[in-house]
């Protein structure tokens, strides 16, 4: 019996992490016999874990962003150094400078966006 509570309780913090409804969660852990104040704790504790991985990812894409735009801000005073004005592979290197800065400004907000936002944000881990 043990072991079938503790499945109930992969199962239910799986579909948490999944991005489905607590509702449904919940529902799954009534039909294997847990108590509400078992649910209660189950479900917030997933959620925790929810909100807190999320905000790992944020993290990580900021980190990744800021990097981006540190090796922009690398080609471009390099392009400047080496006279942007000289050649044709130099507005190359600075249009290269232009999409790390675009990209790397995305990866900043949108990992700004899952830091402030972790416990709302709705959907699967697996698609972020």
């Amino acid at each position: 019996m043990d072991a079938e509570l503790q499945e109930a309780v992969i199962e239910a913090r799986a579909s948490i992490i999944w991005g489905e409804s607590t509702e449904e969660a919940a529902d799954a852990l009534r039909a294997k016999g847990f108590k509400e104040a078992q649910i209660k704790l189950i479900i917030g504790t997933c959620l925790k874990e929810r909100a807190l991985e999320i905000r790992r990812l944020g993290l990580r894409d900021v980190m990744i962003g800021a990097g981006l735009l540190l090796l922009a801000a690398a080609v471009f005073v390099g392009a400047y150094w080496l006279d942007f004005r000289a050649t044709r592979a130099l507005h190359k290197l600075f249009g290269v400078g232009l999409l790390l800065a675009g990209y790397g400004g995305w990866r900043c907000v949108r990992g700004a966006e899952r830091l402030m936002d972790g416990a709302r944000t709705s959907g699967s881990l697996a698609d972020m």
